[in-house]
C-alpha cells in the first residue's frame, strides 16, 4: 500500500511538473488603458490597450484584433493600431443597443482574450439611464471586498499545509 501511495503522488508531481514546462512560453496579457464608458449606438469610441507577452515585454503585433458580439447573434470586427511599443488603440462602433461581449486577439496564446461586457444605450439619456443601474447593481457588499486575492492565497496554502500535515499524522499512526 505504502509504495502505491508513494508510486501516485511522485506520477502525479511528475504530470504538474511536465504540465507547467509544456505551457510556458507564447502568452501574452492585454491590459486596457481604461475600461469603455457611456457607450452609446453608432456613436464610435476609442480604446487603449497594452499588449505584454508574458505579462512583461512589449508585444509588437501587426494584426491585433477586436471583435464583439451581441445577444442578437450580431457582430462586428475591427483592427487595432500600434501608437508605440506595445500599445494599440482600436475604434468601437456597437451597432445596436444592450449587451456586447468582446475579446482581442493578440497572435498569443490564448488567441482571443476576452473583454469585460459591455453596455449600449439607445442614446446619451438612456446611458445616463443605464450606468446609474449598472453601478447600484455592481456596488460590492464590504464582506466581498474584505476578500483580498491574498487573504484567500493564504488560506489556501494553510488548508494545504493543513491537509499535508493530516495525511503526514494518519501514515505515521497506520504504522
Amino acid at each position: 500500500m505504502k509504495r502505491i501511495f508513494t508510486f501516485l503522488t511522485l506520477s502525479a508531481l511528475w504530470f504538474v511538473a511536465i504540465a507547467s514546462v509544456a505551457s510556458a512560453g507564447g502568452w501574452a496579457v492585454v491590459t486596457l488603458d481604461a475600461l469603455p464608458t457611456n457607450l452609446v449606438v453608432n456613436e464610435p469610441v476609442k480604446i487603449g490597450m497594452m499588449i505584454r507577452q508574458h505579462g512583461k515585454t512589449p508585444w509588437v503585433y501587426d494584426n491585433v484584433r477586436v471583435r464583439g458580439f451581441h445577444s442578437t447573434g450580431e457582430t462586428f470586427a475591427t483592427r487595432a493600431k500600434m501608437d508605440a511599443r506595445g500599445h494599440y488603440t482600436a475604434t468601437l462602433n456597437f451597432p445596436r443597443a444592450g449587451k456586447w461581449q468582446w475579446a482581442v486577439a493578440s497572435g498569443l496564446a490564448p488567441e482571443w482574450q476576452t473583454m469585460p461586457d459591455l453596455q449600449v444605450a439607445n442614446s446619451a439619456p438612456d446611458e445616463v439611464l443605464l450606468a446609474e443601474a449598472i453601478a447600484a447593481k455592481n456596488a460590492t457588499p464590504t464582506w466581498q471586498a474584505a476578500l483580498s486575492p491574498s487573504l484567500l492565497l493564504a488560506l489556501g496554502v494553510i488548508g494545504l499545509a493543513g491537509s499535508a500535515g493530516g495525511l503526514f499524522y494518519w501514515l505515521r499512526a497506520r504504522k
